[in-house]
């Protein structure tokens, strides 16, 4: 779809995916290995209104929708392990080099997808199982599909299991740069809980006190 179609996007949203609520053949990639430097704590373990880690919420979401889910752990690994019960849906993998960027545990993840796939971060606690569905139900399975606010992309990421070889073959430490040259598809978002990242202690005071 075109980036500009908002009334295509407002007509898929009636679609049996979303109103029958079964699993869609979709894996998902949690990156979550990162040091949080710009909080100033471990991000993944802070909590939203009900008390509920973002870590929890976020594989809690992608699990309610996604065949299998995939968390990339890195930084106190251990620790991400732990925190979860074994699940015959949720793989917990370490990715050794997660000092070298958020693509690094990207492309751990991808080692183990099978077919098309969500690439969704931790730090979008506004993020709802919602989001998954609608994307899907605009999906065509040949271009990478993000939403967009205002122009802004956000997440989280639907990819063809297609691309999976050329974001393996990416170097650096970024797969939003190399976005920007791919044939990339559009899903205009009406709020903006796709772009809604919390990065700092600033916004998650924020974030904390408009949910309260």
């Amino acid at each position: 779809m075109g980036s500009g179609n908002s009334n295509f996007w407002r007509k898929k949203i009636n679609t049996i995916d979303l109103i029958q609520k079964k699993l869609l053949p979709v894996e998902c990639i949690i990156p979550a290995a990162g040091f949080s430097s710009r909080m100033d704590d471990w991000k993944i373990r802070l909590k939203d209104k009900n008390g509920k880690t973002f870590l929890q919420g976020t594989v809690e979401k992608a699990l309610g929708v996604c065949e299998k889910v995939i968390l990339v752990g890195g930084y106190r690994f251990e620790e991400l392990k732990h925190s979860f019960e074994p699940h015959e849906r949720l793989v917990v993998i370490e990715n050794p080099g997660y000092a070298g960027g958020m693509l690094s545990s990207i492309q751990r993840g991808l080692l183990l997808v099978e077919k098309d796939f969500f690439i969704t971060p931790v730090d979008m606690p506004a993020l709802t199982g919602e989001h998954y569905r609608i994307l899907y139900s605009l999906f065509d399975a040949e271009h990478v599909l993000r939403p967009v606010f205002r122009g802004q992309p956000g997440h989280p990421i639907l990819c063809p299991y297609g691309c999976r070889k050329d974001i393996l073959e990416l170097k650096g430490d970024r797969l939003i740069k190399a976005l920007r040259h791919w044939d990339t598809r559009k899903a205009v978002w009406e709020d903006s809980s796709v772009v809604a990242d919390i990065d700092t202690p600033e916004e998650y005071a924020a974030w904390i006190s408009s949910n309260s």
